[in-house]
């Protein structure tokens, strides 16, 4: 099991230390390789223990003022990939679904996304423009959650124990969901067991950007 996580903030923060309490709590075993980045106002991290992807992440752009964290594997991106290399993007690794991702994104946006294949969630951030975006893929096959905390930060990862190591992440029970998974075998919507905390539906793109949290299928 692996996974990633990662924070943003409108206010110049020491993010080093959450984004290593990201890490340690994505860890499951001794093979699990974690990597970390973060400037003042965004942190990454990505857990990996397979063979999937065992590129370092997370990849960076040219000027290293975008960068992408993936978690799972997309599928059938060949012709697209020799398209984005033919109008200008650089590959420096031979299979690499971030490197790619980042590429898509930087020529075409999360347009370029929503035509992708394969069972993943991708964080990618722009340091210049201090915005987030988090996607998941058709299915919602690989579950992200996400929450919001009084003093302004975003929190996000594959895991709810990751959200958890952010002070403002309470673990309080959220009633509605037991109520709805005790009626309905289901919890509805984005909400969670985990007050606060939400989970990103299938085939979405969260933005946040300046404090602004938005959602497009």
């Amino acid at each position: 099991v692996a996974g990633i996580a990662g924070v943003v903030t409108t206010v110049e923060s020491d993010l080093g230390p959450v984004v290593a309490g990201f890490g340690r709590a994505l860890v499951h075993s001794q093979r699990t390789v974690v990597e970390t980045w973060a400037d003042a106002h965004a942190g990454l991290c990505r857990a990996r223990s397979g063979v999937d992807n065992p590129d370092p992440q997370p990849v960076f752009n040219t000027d290293r003022s975008k960068c992408l964290v993936l978690f799972g594997e997309c599928f059938g991106y060949e012709q697209k990939k020799a398209e984005l290399a033919a109008t200008g993007s650089r590959f420096e690794r031979q299979n690499d679904d971030a490197e790619f991702c980042l590429a898509l994104v930087e020529q075409e946006g999360e347009r370029g996304l929503a035509a992708l294949s394969g069972s993943y969630c991708i964080a990618h951030y722009d340091s210049r423009k201090r915005e987030l975006m988090l996607v998941s893929d058709r299915l919602g096959t690989r579950p992200l959650f996400y929450a919001a905390t009084a003093n302004g930060w975003l929190v996000f990862g594959t895991q709810i124990a990751a959200l958890l190591q952010v002070p403002g992440v309470v673990s309080t029970l959220e009633p509605r969901a037991v109520v709805e998974f005790c009626a309905l075998q289901r919890v509805l919507g984005s909400k969670t067991y985990h007050q606060g905390v939400h989970i990103l539906p299938p085939a979405s793109v969260l933005r946040w950007c300046d404090g602004k949290l938005s959602i497009t299928p």
